[in-house]
Formats: C-alpha cells, structure tokens, sequence
C-alpha cells in the first residue's frame, strides 16, 4: 500500500500504467488522512473543551500553505523551518513597524523616510497605518500582504523552500575548502 501511494504521489499515470489502481490508492489515503484529522480534532477538542469555528478561517488556511510552500514541501524539517518563520513573521513585522513610529516621532536622519513609510495618527500619509482609523495597512493586513508576497517569491524563485537554501548551505560548508 505504501509503495503503491509513493508511486501515485510521484507520477500518477506512470503508476497506473504500472498497474497500481490511482482512484484505490487515492480514495485510501484520503480516508485514513480524514481519520488521522478527525482524531486530531477529536484530542484538541477534549483538551479545550468546547471549539467553536470561527477558529478555523482562511486566513488559517493560508498560513497553512505558506508553512508548507516557505519551509520546503514534502520535508520534515521544511515544515519545522516554515513553522518558525511563519510564527515568528508578524511579530517581527509588528516589533519593526512600532520602531518605525519611535523613528518618525525624533528628528533624526531616518526620520523622514520613517514618515514615509509609517503613519501614526489618521493625518499622516504613510504605506503602514499603526492606528486602525489611519491610511495605509493595518499590521494584520501587512502580515497577509506578505504571506501572499512570500508565497509568490518562493515559488517562482526557490522551489523547494528555506529548505532547499539549507541543503545547498549545507553542500557548500561540506565541501569547503573545495568547492569546484
């Protein structure tokens, strides 16, 4: 059965070619996933106690595939990275976007560039809006902004993810000294 779902997973008509039944094969990894989801909800829903859900949007459902497309599809470890890095994401683009305001409020060089980019009041111009009644995008509306953007990128660009720059990281540092 396993072999039978790689060779699906990988090239689908050359599995069925082969002889191996795709509509079998995917209706069985479907069915035991949709066990193994509703197990998981199952254990989340007896550890809180009561879901409601409004907690499953999808906004969830994006940061889902920016997890799996920026870490590294089909990796462990990829996920792990797309986890910390999507985690981690909006809260070093709120803890940048609040520097940003401390900037524009001195009278510094960066200041008026700081102005340009932040607004922290509804009468300033700016791209970033650190009030919710002011022009540009709030912080939440920035951090999907780049989800979006990142997923794009990583696409087109890198593929296999932040795990595909730590493979080649990694293969460069293996073979240092000689690396031709």
């Amino acid at each position: 059965m396993g072999r039978s779902w790689a060779s699906i997973r990988d090239r689908d008509i050359a599995a069925e070619i082969m002889g191996v039944a795709e509509a079998k094969g995917k209706t069985q990894a479907f069915a035991i996933s949709s066990f193994y989801a509703g197990v998981g909800g199952a254990l989340l829903a007896s550890f809180f106690g009561r879901l409601i859900p409004e907690t499953w949007d999808l906004l969830l459902s994006v940061e889902f595939i920016a997890i799996i497309l920026i870490g590294g599809a089909g990796t462990i470890t990829g996920a792990l990275m797309g986890t910390a890095f999507v985690v981690l994401l909006p809260r070093l683009v709120e803890d940048f976007t609040l520097w940003l305001a401390e900037l524009a409020q001195g009278d510094s060089i960066g200041s008026s560039l700081a102005n340009l980019i932040v607004a922290t009041d509804a009468q300033d111009f700016g791209l970033i809006s650190t009030t919710a009644a002011g022009p540009g995008l709030s912080i939440f509306q920035l951090n999907i902004v780049l989800f979006g953007v990142l997923i794009v990128v990583f696409l087109i660009f890198e593929p296999l993810g932040l795990y595909g720059i730590w493979i080649r990281i990694r293969n460069y540092w293996k073979a240092w000294p000689f690396s031709y």
